[in-house]
């Protein structure tokens, strides 16, 4: 419970945070985190849900277009194994172009494409049964940083109201290990506030 307040004081302090630093819309939403593993003839995945909040910016660059740079802040909470979980914090930094379409006053449809910069910030693995407990860091000897690639559409309604559903593909592999290719993907729903 206390590292649940903690995250949602530190997920507000972000959403304040972006209002101050006058991001054009501010978003919100729920997540799906996919670590998929091939290793020789194997593969196998581990997948976690969490939440997301951050905010973008549109820099406009043509009739339609625009370049939108955002910094984001994910919490995802992996089923690693039995009775063993992952609890991990990220930093997103998508710059993606946005091509918008509005069909009349109220309703505007969006797509927006481009590459992203992820950070693991941290996160722990803990494993918990019959009285035994045991942490340890989630990301071992294994990097942090990822570029995925991904694609986005939503719509705004009335100008201020966000809706958003988007994927993200990771290139960069994420194992220690030589043997083993590690990718990450990541769906996302949200919601947002137009400024």
């Amino acid at each position: 419970m206390k590292k649940f307040l903690s995250l949602i004081m530190i997920m507000f302090s972000l959403f304040v945070g972006m209002q101050t630093m006058n991001a054009q819309s501010v978003n919100v939403g729920y997540l799906n985190s996919v670590y998929s593993t091939h290793n020789s003839n194997i593969t196998y995945s581990m997948a976690g849900n969490g939440v997301y909040v951050g905010g973008d910016y549109d820099f406009n660059i043509a009739p339609n277009l625009d370049v939108t740079p955002g910094v984001y802040f994910d919490y995802v909470n992996y089923d690693v194994a039995a009775y063993t979980r992952g609890n991990v914090f990220y930093l997103r930094v998508p710059i993606h172009l946005k091509y918008s379409y509005r069909f009349s006053n109220t309703v505007e449809m969006f797509g927006t494409a481009g590459p992203s910069l992820v950070y693991g910030l941290g996160g722990n693995t803990v494993y918990h049964n019959e009285g035994i407990r045991y942490t340890e860091s989630f990301f071992g000897d294994g990097p942090r940083f990822d570029v995925p690639v991904g694609l986005e559409l939503g719509v705004n309604i009335n100008k201020n109201y966000k809706v958003v559903a988007g994927y993200d593909f990771g290139l960069v592999n994420q194992s220690s290990l030589k043997e083993a290719k590690m990718l990450r993907n990541v769906l996302h729903i949200g919601v947002g506030y137009n400024f």
